[in-house]
């Protein structure tokens, strides 16, 4: 003991001396001054992600996720990469700046061992590494805790278990390994700049091995605890077994290090034992590098089962044989350590005898202790469990029901979760990958302090495998009666699917018997803090960690607005028909790891099991709605109601904001009605979406809308996904939508696609994003133009009908039917046709009209043609004079090739109106200003607005146009611009991705792209992009290219209905800035700023006559321009732009006028 003592003082006394070293070094003062700007900077950056997040966290629970708290996972890997660079120029001379300093032959004479030496002058550069880490931390979490006593804005900034995580298992060990490694480099290479340039070498090498590493590698070798990781405070974590054996490793290759440094030390003594101490690094390090290799190899292994499971679960997806029909037994919660099953499972007859063994999903983590079919003990031998899949052989007799009795114990695999999910971070490109863990990356929660067992990780045995349940066509949804008795810890409490029932128990106990049957449910249990209130027989609660509390106070006087307002719901709903059919509600706080996507093809919100809706922890438990409340309290002073009702639509808006999967419109539609009923056949996929938008719509008078791919948006709409504009207020999610949907990449597969047709296991995201975009419109076409009572019958049919069981394509529209709604008249075939309306709008103009008293209304005009067979409907809003307040009419239902003219009566001009079309040919809303007419012609009705047929067609001529749109146009020597497209590798580490797939419009890219496709050197792209004064009947677009049409021409076909004369006109839309208009000559260096169309050369080519035609458009104004008038010997007519010049090249269209 006394030795390891004195080995130990001769340690600490030599990092003493090293520190007081290190002082008087320059350099140690230029890394001071240049560590304390990046770390101010930091600061900064903190300070002001702090303040924004205190205004911003009010606008959608999706802010939270970039909150300062999680300042860590961000800042993580920048802080280790600068103290490593630290300790390099600490390390990297540390012989020769002793034989410098002539202190060499004193150090060689000191009674101390290399390794004491070596150890202690690493302690020492350590330590004062670490000191202002540890200081300017402890300041974060002081500045934090003060403004909590003091009740400031920024609330719990920095989560604490992950500081301490960071500085325990990110700095210590990085400090250390980059140390060693550096002194041994030191050893044998000797010259400082070798050595300098041999280790920022590895640790550039190392850094973007690191960066290009896949996540599943990293979380086994990753050096860094987060890695993109949120943390929690509800579930905290320290430490992983991964970390820690990571960490072991990485310590046990510093050692090795350490030891090799050692042994080739140049000092004489201990010169002896040399041989000893390489032989040992060398030994050592070989242990380290299998440690490492090993997790490296566990995780390739767990990859590898994750493929295999769900290639077994993919072949078996068209089991349905299996059919539950009620689940009762308990289940023994011991959080963090194992959860035990003990279930009767009741099966459903089966008439045709060909089932001989029932299958089950049932996660790998658990072992079967014993299964009893009708009471008698199934041998371990006749049974089997592998893969997740669960075989055991039927009863002789399958003419009736028959039991499965179950008992198993053990921790579910968080491996075995989603196995049909389209995306997996694991496995993705690691920047894409971090996008997706912002979402959350367990499946499940189970730690001592807090569980959240979800279905997707198969914790409860269900019927068939668990892959391919998201697709309506094939699998049909197991119903299931539940009687569940749960049993955890004293004074836990725990959400399920439903109602919760109170258990005399030595522990806790609860049970959950929905009244009805069900096809899946989670448990969600901790030592919660409830608030609860029932209304109408339907019990609401609320649940959080008493870690998080402090909005309650805050939102206290919201609670009658809130009591009032889903009584107000719940009555209407009612009245139509419907009710929640689960007896209580429960909102759960959960932690903002867990998981918020589920599975399968579309990846759906996965936070309303039924039951329940997860609140993610940081979203609503840690906004800072005090500040919300002072707001109020300001305008309405004492007015307590006023104050309530303020804050309560604060809320309501501020959840419908959460595109990030956390709203309960998303999903409120599931519990309503898809965990009652789904349909099963062709179509199903769509019908179950379009009820399910319906129904959460009907229920909270609003719409929400989630698609994972969101996260990955490289856009301006991605930003709203995160920070709505408030200038959009109520309508903000329909902006969101139009920006979001109605873009040709999506509207385009959607018009040529039937939502029949579409396929979810080849396009899963076409697919989806098609499914969002019709169902949303059809949906809101039925709520606005059909009544309500209609709508509720409609639906309540669908679940008296059919609970607990599905219904097809003919159930569906029968009911509709019968029940008031005529789909045909209302929108067509939308569920087999591609036909959609289209509509053409004439410019709006008002007249100033006297009314009964004699004062001047104001009627504004506007005729629109619906010029497809297919009826649709347009919602119109519109902008007073000197106002910003939009308004809105009534939605107006257009038959098919019908006009109508509508008149909106105001008291003051209407300056502007938009025309929204919910789903059309026309991609976008349609904009018109208001011009003035001064005479009268007609009295309007008395209904705001007054709709009336019209006689008006536009006129048709002799002419062919082909636009950019057409058929006939397309990009000779044109690239594939659809696929994906590999970055080159220093790209790629330096600003992002290692591949992009370009947002193409109508087969080309648009102008989100010009950046990404600059970057990598491609210039002479073509971008298509909208433009109102562009050609085209329903949509108004043009294709351009800055470097003119050198290496791709754009080429207008055109079939003429005969030869002879014919007058050939070029469409230029409104390009460049207005200045080029007033210019005499091109001036080069205002290209940038003007942007002016060049010299075109066309070539015409008709039959076997080629002749070309130069266009000077610098000048040129918005319109039709001639080409010339052509004698066509043939039909066939092709224009081809060859080449540009001195400006923009500019493809809109072309058209061809027969000349008498």
């Amino acid at each position: 003991m006394t030795k390891i003592s004195t080995h130990a003082m001769n340690i600490w006394r030599l990092a003493v001396t090293e520190m007081r070293s290190c002082t008087r070094m320059a350099r140690t003062w230029l890394l001071v001054v240049l560590g304390s700007g990046v770390f101010l900077h930091l600061a900064a950056n903190w300070s002001s992600q702090a303040g924004l997040y205190e205004y911003t966290s009010l606008n959608s629970p999706a802010v939270g996720v970039f909150g300062p708290r999680y300042m860590i996972v961000y800042l993580a890997q920048l802080i280790v990469m600068w103290l490593a660079l630290g300790m390099l120029f600490f390390a990297f001379d540390i012989r020769s700046r002793d034989v410098r300093d002539r202190v060499f032959e004193v150090l060689d004479s000191r009674p101390v061992t290399n390794l004491e030496l070596l150890a202690g002058r690493l302690l020492g550069s350590t330590i004062l590494l670490i000191i202002p880490v540890v200081l300017i931390m402890a300041s974060i979490l002081v500045m934090s805790f003060l403004d909590q006593i003091v009740g400031g804005d920024l609330g719990r900034v920095v989560d604490p278990i992950s500081i301490l995580s960071f500085l325990t298992w990110d700095i210590v060990p990085h400090v250390i390994l980059w140390g060693t490694l550096t002194l041994l480099l030191s050893m044998v290479l000797r010259f400082r700049v070798a050595v300098a340039i041999a280790a920022l070498g590895i640790m550039l090498f190392y850094y973007l091995f690191h960066f290009a590493m896949p996540l599943y590698l990293k979380t086994g070798l990753s050096t860094y605890t987060s890695i993109g990781f949120l943390t929690s405070d509800i579930a905290p974590q320290y430490v992983t077994w991964d970390i820690f054996l990571n960490r072991i490793g990485v310590l046990i290759l510093a050692s090795s290090f350490l030891l090799l440094a050692t042994g080739l030390y140049p000092r004489m003594v201990n010169r002896p034992v040399r041989p000893q101490w390489i032989g040992a690094g060398l030994s050592v390090f070989l242990v380290g590098v299998l440690t490492l290799g090993g997790l490296g190899y566990s995780k390739i292994l767990d990859l590898q089962d994750v493929e295999r499971w769900a290639t077994v679960h993919k072949e078996l997806q068209s089991h349905q044989q299996t059919d539950i029909q009620s689940i009762e037994g308990s289940v023994e919660i011991r959080p963090g350590r194992s959860i035990k099953l003990d279930l009767t499972l009741v099966m459903a007859p089966q008439t045709d005898g060909s089932l001989d063994a029932w299958l089950f999903s049932l996660n790998p983590g658990y072992r079967i202790d014993s299964i009893a079919v009708n009471d008698e003990v199934v041998a371990d031998d006749d049974y089997e469990f592998k893969d997740g899949i669960l075989r055991i052989p039927t009863a002789n007799g399958l003419d009736s029901a028959s039991t499965v009795h179950l008992v198993a114990q053990g921790v579910p695999d968080p491996l075995f979760a989603y196995l049909d999910s389209e995306l997996d971070w694991k496995t993705m490109e690691p920047t894409k990958a971090k996008r997706l863990l912002l979402l959350g990356h367990r499946p499940f929660v189970f730690q001592s302090q807090y569980f959240a067992l979800l279905s997707g990780v198969s914790w409860f045995p269900s019927s068939g495998s668990a892959y391919g349940k998201h697709v309506f066509e094939t699998h049909k949804r197991d119903f299931f009666d539940l009687d569940l008795e749960v049993r955890v810890p004293k004074k836990w409490i725990v959400a399920g699917p439903g109602t919760r029932q109170s258990l005399e128990s030595p522990n806790t106990g609860f049970r959950f018997k929905p009244n009805q049957p069900v096809p899946e449910f989670a448990l969600i249990g901790s030592k919660f803090v409830r608030r609860s209130f029932e209304t109408k027989g339907i019990e609401f609660e609320l649940l959080l960690s008493p870690k998080h509390t402090k909005n309650l106070s805050a939102l206290a006087s919201a609670v009658p607005a809130l009591q009032e307002w889903v009584a107000r719901q719940i009555d209407s709903l009612e009245r139509a028909g419907l009710r929640y059919p689960f007896g209580t509600l429960s909102f759960v706080e959960v932690p903002t790891h867990l998981r918020v996507y589920g599975g399968g093809w579309n990846m759906g919100s996965a936070y309303s099991p039924p039951g329940i809706h997860m609140i993610r922890e940081s979203g609503f438990p840690l906004a800072q709605f005090h500040s919300v409340k002072t707001d109020a309290e300001k305008e309405f002073g004492d007015d307590i109601e006023s104050v309530g009702s303020y804050l309560f639509e604060h809320l309501k808006h501020y959840f419908q904001y959460d595109l990030h999967g956390g709203s309960p419109m998303v999903s409120l539609g599931e519990q309503f009605l898809g965990y009652q009923t789904a349909p099963h056949g062709k179509g199903a996929t769509a019908l179950h979406a379009f009820v399910n938008e319906l129904a959460g719509s009907l229920a909270l008078e609003g719409d929400g809308v989630f698609s994972v791919y969101f996260i990955f948006e490289d856009h301006p709409v991605w930003e709203s996904t995160v920070i709505p504009n408030v200038k959009f207020e109520r309508d903000y999610l329909s902006v969101f939508r139009d920006r979001r949907f109605n873009r040709a990449r999506i509207w385009k597969p959607g018009l040529y696609t039937a939502l029949t047709d579409l396929n979810f296991e080849t396009q899963p995201r076409n697919s989806l994003e098609t499914l969002l975009l019709k169902s949303y419109a059809i949906s809101r076409t039925v709520r606005e133009l059909v009544p309500r009572e209609n709508v509720g019958a409609f639906l309540g049919r669908l679940i008296s009908d059919h609970r607990g069981g599905s219904y097809t394509e003919q159930d569906f529209f029968e009911i509709a039917s019968e029940t008031g709604i005529d789909f045909e008249s209302l929108v067509g075939d939308w569920l087999n046709s591609t036909e959609l309306p289209g509509f053409l709008v004439r410019k709006p103009f008002f007249q100033r009209v006297p009314n009964e008293e004699g004062k001047l209304e104001y009627y504004t005009v506007v005729v629109v043609r619906n010029d497809e067979p297919v009826p649709g409907a347009v919602s119109i809003d519109y902008t007073l004079e000197d106002q910003f307040e939009v308004s809105w009419a009534d939605t107006v239902h257009f038959p098919g090739n019908t006009t109508l003219r509508v008149t909106l009566r105001t008291d003051t001009p209407v300056e502007r109106l938009k025309l929204h079309p919910h789903l059309s040919l026309n991609s976008g809303e349609i904009r018109r200003g208001v011009s003035q007419e001064r005479f009268t012609y007609f009295q309007p009705g008395e209904s705001v607005p007054y709709i009336e047929k019209y006689d008006w067609v536009p006129a048709e001529d002799d002419a062919i146009v082909v636009d950019d749109l057409s058929d006939g146009f397309s990009l000779v020597n044109s690239p594939e611009y659809s696929s994906e497209r590999d970055n080159p590798p220093l790209f790629a580490y330096l600003f992002g991705p290692n591949e992009f797939t370009p947002y193409l419009y109508y087969g080309l890219p648009d102008t989100g792209n010009v950046q990404l496709f600059t970057k990598r050197g491609e210039y002479s792209v073509w971008y298509r992009q909208y433009d109102r004064s562009s050609h085209g009947k329903y949509d108004y677009t043009y294709v351009s290219n800055a470097m003119g049409a050198k290496e791709s021409q754009p080429r207008f076909s055109a079939k003429l209905p005969s030869e002879g004369r014919w007058l050939l006109e070029f469409h230029l839309p409104e390009v460049g800035n207005e200045l080029r208009y007033d210019l005499k000559e091109r001036q080069p260096e205002y290209f940038g700023l003007i942007r002016w169309p060049g010299i075109h050369n066309f070539e015409i080519n008709v039959g076997d006559t080629i002749e070309s035609v130069e266009q000077d458009l610098l000048n040129a104004y918005p319109g039709w321009h001639r080409i010339g008038i052509f004698d066509t010997s043939s039909r066939d007519a092709h224009v081809t732009i060859v080449d540009v010049t001195d400006g923009v090249a500019i493809a809109d269209a072309v058209r061809w006028t027969p000349v008498e």
